[in-house]
């Protein structure tokens, strides 16, 4: 039988084409793909074959679905650049959204978010009602389940969910059940939303700052910081109404989205957030240059 070769290498680079481009888009999976990156990367063993990605611990199911489907080549390593829809909505959602009635220090939806919020950076998508409220005992010395008349501040979840800041798998109702737990025993789960995200880490840097927190691993605040970063940045590629998407995506399909975003990131026409101008401008003069003939990114012919 020939000897299979080892798919760590190609699992990452797919898994980091996608984190790169939720990164554009703004989008809270970057840090499960991060996350996913780093458990591949710490691996010891080889992997040849889809059972050894399925037996990971903490990384979402969808994820590992993810990975089975790049190892088995029906999912693709690269993926395609944002498009310009794709570019106006991240820019769109703003870098510090409005949150109304955000829930105060020390009330059962604080507990929750900042309970997730830590699982999500550690790369565990989804938590159960007992782990959040064990999180809450252990790390923030709160009882979640302490109160009278039927209320408590678990109750608060509710509002979570109305709010739409975290969703709720409730497996005790798939399977015709009423209880705690659902087919198997297995337990609601809950997760933020992309929105709860947001939230999440804002009160988390108010409590805690952008790198710290109880248990804090250094993989944890190196994702917090990176969210944190992400979320006072704004997207850099041109707002609604502008060139600035479109250039963006013209300049990406001509020179590759790996560097097209290289350039917008780490070259001399990037701006961060202490800089001056918009990125959207430096995408529009990389597709003119484009379309002049001259590279995109070194103005050379």
């Amino acid at each position: 039988m020939p000897r299979q070769e080892p798919l760590n290498d190609r699992i990452v680079e797919a898994l980091e084409h996608r984190r790169r481009k939720c990164e554009v888009l703004k989008q809270q999976k970057q840090f499960t793909y991060k996350a996913a990156i780093d458990k591949i990367k710490a691996m010891r063993t080889n992997i040849t074959r889809p059972s050894h990605v399925l037996d990971l611990k903490d990384v979402p199911s969808t994820m590992k679905e993810e990975m089975v489907n790049i190892i088995n080549g029906t999912a693709p390593v690269e993926v395609a650049p944002p498009t310009p829809g794709q570019l106006r909505n991240a820019e769109q959602r703003g870098s510090n959204p409005e949150f109304h009635n955000p829930p105060s220090k020390g009330s059962g939806g604080w507990c929750i978010m900042l309970a997730l919020h830590d699982a999500h950076c550690s790369g565990k998508a989804t938590l159960t009602k007992h782990q959040i409220i064990r999180w809450a005992g252990d790390h923030l010395h709160i009882a979640l389940e302490d109160g009278a008349a039927g209320y408590s501040k678990w109750s608060n979840v509710k509002n979570m969910q109305k709010k739409r800041w975290v969703h709720r798998t409730a497996y005790s109702r798939m399977f015709g059940g009423g209880g705690t737990a659902g087919f198997g025993g297995r337990q609601d789960e809950f997760e933020l939303t992309e929105e709860g995200s947001e939230l999440a880490a804002i009160l988390w840097e108010q409590h805690f700052g952008a790198s710290g927190g109880p248990g804090s691993t250094a993989a944890g605040g190196a994702a917090r910081q990176q969210q944190q970063q992400h979320r006072r940045s704004p997207a850099g590629f041109g707002g609604p109404g502008t060139a600035g998407a479109a250039a963006a995506a013209h300049a990406a399909a001509a020179s590759g989205f790996d560097a097209f975003l290289d350039q917008l990131t780490t070259g001399p026409e990037f701006v961060s957030q202490h800089g001056r101008g918009g990125a959207g401008a430096a995408a529009a003069a990389a597709a003119g240059r484009y379309s002049a003939g001259a590279s995109p990114f070194t103005g050379r012919g």
